[in-house]
Parts: structure tokens; C-alpha cells; sequence
């Protein structure tokens, strides 16, 4: 997943900045958890 990707890499540079690791962290949990979502939603895919 794209996003997640990105959103990973930012958290890795933004670890300096303990506000933009926490908001990374949590979209990166966010996106990981809708994907999970919709997988389990549509099976077939």
C-alpha cells in the first residue's frame, strides 16, 4: 500500500519531532487497520 509506505518513511525521518512520530505513527496504524478492513470485507479480492 502506497500510502503506508510513505507514511512509514516520514515516520522513520520524522523520529527527531516526537509530534510528527506520534501523528505518523497513528495514520500509519489507521491505514493498516482499513486494510486489513476491506480485505476481510471482500474475501474474493
Amino acid at each position: 500500500m502506497v500510502v503506508t509506505r510513505r507514511a512509514e518513511a516520514e515516520l522513520r525521518k520524522g523520529e527527531k519531532d516526537p509530534i510528527v512520530y506520534l501523528y505518523t505513527k497513528l495514520a500509519v496504524d489507521h491505514f493498516r487497520e482499513l486494510k486489513g478492513y476491506i480485505e476481510r470485507s471482500n474475501p474474493k479480492n
